[in-house]
């Protein structure tokens, strides 16, 4: 529904995605993951469900202002996907239903800067 609820001290040290980070911020999207038949599963998951408009805008609005009050670029937002071991687009496909409402926003595909792997590009979204 694009509701945001903060769920952790922003002047503390929390540990995310593997990592613990004090100089980090984590923003999560609630979602539903399914298997290749359609079945919502969190073990082999073949796709998410969409990201609601909704939630695009608000996260959109919660990094506008987080980029604001820490002065730092989009090129410092990284995804799950690329600081561990998660499901492909797992953080990017809420990148890719948000940009639309950024100002500025980057354009073309944002590389995976910590992790040496390929990201198997699904072909739905020819972003990355």
């Amino acid at each position: 529904d694009g509701k945001i609820y903060q769920t952790a001290n922003l002047n503390k040290l929390t540990i995310h995605a593997g990592n613990a980070n004090p100089y980090s911020v984590s923003i999560e999207v609630a979602g539903l993951s399914y298997d290749k038949n359609g079945k919502q599963t969190w073990v082999d998951v073949d796709h998410w469900e969409d990201v609601t408009d909704k939630q695009a805008r608000s996260v959109a609005c919660l990094l506008v202002a987080l980029v604001k009050k820490y002065n730092f670029t989009y090129e410092k937002v990284h995804f799950h996907e690329d600081l561990c071991n998660k499901q492909r687009y797992e953080g990017r496909l809420v990148w890719i239903a948000m940009k639309k409402y950024l100002p500025n926003p980057p354009s073309g595909n944002k590389p995976t800067p910590y992790r040496n792997s390929k990201l198997i590009l699904d072909p739905r979204f020819p972003e990355g």
